[in-house]
């Protein structure tokens, strides 16, 4: 649960009546992940008036996954159960469920729904999009790997890009403040620019801006060394092919004389 303060009580009123026809056994384990209104609040008061409701928090939100594993490993009836606060699903479907269960002796149940048009338009071509990119996948054969690396690709490419703009910026905030599925960057980072990234920046009180860059790489000057070289090798080849150098050579060495 997540921000669910809306929906938890709707929740449990239609969980509970579920679990009683279906169940002679239960219990309801409430996962808090890290909800900032009074989710968490309201699951509590529930638990407390129903000993059969746990609720468990986290600190910081872990997302869907790190909830499913909280619930998975703290669940001690036989079967686990897994729905979402907005109800996506009847639970009162799960008589269906233990009763698939018991013909069939299968250790793990699973089941979509045929009509998702109430979940609107938005959810609708997301669905249609991922199908038809995960059955294009399998269908590739031994091309699998490549097209799985295209994918890859496909997702993280920009945001390797934008992350590459901002470091030549030599602005990170955006990126080391960043969350989400797409983030996937390896960033080359100066020593010393890295050490003093203990957080976000944040200039002292009293400090003045500076135009020069503390953290830039140091100039490499063998680059300049060389070319000077080259450049003094070239002219003085020039003035040996005109015999401006004559003079002061030996005559073995002399243009004039070889």
């Amino acid at each position: 649960m997540y921000n669910e303060e809306e929906s938890v009580g709707h929740f449990l009123d239609v969980a509970i009546p579920a679990l009683e026809a279906h169940a002679g056994d239960w219990e309801i384990v409430l996962v808090d992940d890290g909800s900032k209104d009074r989710t968490g609040e309201i699951a509590r008061a529930r638990a407390a008036a129903e000993p059969r409701i746990r609720v468990l928090s986290h600190e910081k939100n872990r997302g869907l996954g790190g909830t499913l594993r909280t619930g998975f490993a703290a669940a001690q009836k036989e079967w686990i159960l897994y729905s979402d606060c907005d109800l996506p699903w009847d639970l009162d479907e799960a008589g269906r469920l233990f009763r698939a269960a018991e013909i069939t002796g299968c250790d793990v149940v699973a089941a979509f729904r045929h009509d998702r048009k109430q979940e609107g338009i938005g959810r609708a071509v997301y669905s249609f999009v991922y199908n038809g990119l995960v059955q294009t996948l399998f269908g590739l054969g031994l091309w699998l790997p490549i097209g799985v690396v295209g994918v890859l690709l496909l997702i993280s490419g920009p945001s390797m890009i934008l992350a590459s703009i901002k470091l030549r910026r030599r602005n990170l905030g955006p990126l080391l403040d960043a969350n989400g599925w797409a983030i996937n960057t390896k960033a080359k980072i100066n020593i010393p620019f890295g050490t003093a990234l203990t957080q976000l920046a944040a200039p002292p009180p009293g400090t003045a801006s500076a135009l020069s860059d503390p953290f830039a790489d140091r100039k490499r000057r063998w680059p300049i060394v060389l070319g000077v070289l080259v450049l003094a090798a070239a002219a003085a080849l020039a003035l040996w092919l005109l015999g401006v150098l004559d003079a002061w050579l030996p005559e073995i060495l002399r243009r004039a004389g070889g």
